[in-house]
């Protein structure tokens, strides 16, 4: 029993590295991306041309994990809760709760999916297969 315990427990510290490595990385990507649009101020014309990009977040909580997914709330970088589901569902998890907030002109989607097992699941995996998928769905429009 204590093998579980200690090979979950490990589980979970190399999984919330890897989203803190991901976290910075994403982080670096806006910078680089966002700084030509920060630095001109508060231009409303560069709000259209350009908006923060939008990021996903996957994360381990009591029953499951938790998916984090903020986008622009309308035009070409608004990704619909339902693609979003759409993805969940293509790799066989059970959505339990999903809330979805309008927060400065984005949609912030906070879905919780519940999963018996963490062994064989990649959350480092999922997030980038849930990046890649609603991308593609939002270039292909």
């Amino acid at each position: 029993m204590s093998d579980h315990v200690n090979g979950a427990v490990s589980f979970i510290k190399d999984t919330q590295t890897r989203i803190k490595d991901l976290s910075a990385r994403r982080d670096e990507l806006k910078r680089e991306i966002g700084d030509p649009t920060s630095q001109t101020g508060s231009g409303s014309g560069s709000g259209s041309s350009r908006s923060e990009p939008a990021s996903v977040m996957v994360q381990p909580c009591v029953s499951g994990f938790e998916v984090v997914v903020s986008s622009s709330a309308s035009g070409l970088g608004a990704w619909p809760l339902s693609r979003v589901l759409e993805v969940l569902h293509e790799q066989g998890l059970e959505v339990i709760s999903s809330l979805t907030a309008r927060v400065n002109e984005r949609l912030m989607y906070t879905i919780q999916v519940e999963v018996n097992s963490f062994d064989c699941f990649d959350l480092a995996w999922l997030q980038q297969k849930l990046i890649e998928q609603l991308v593609l769905s939002t270039t292909s429009h």
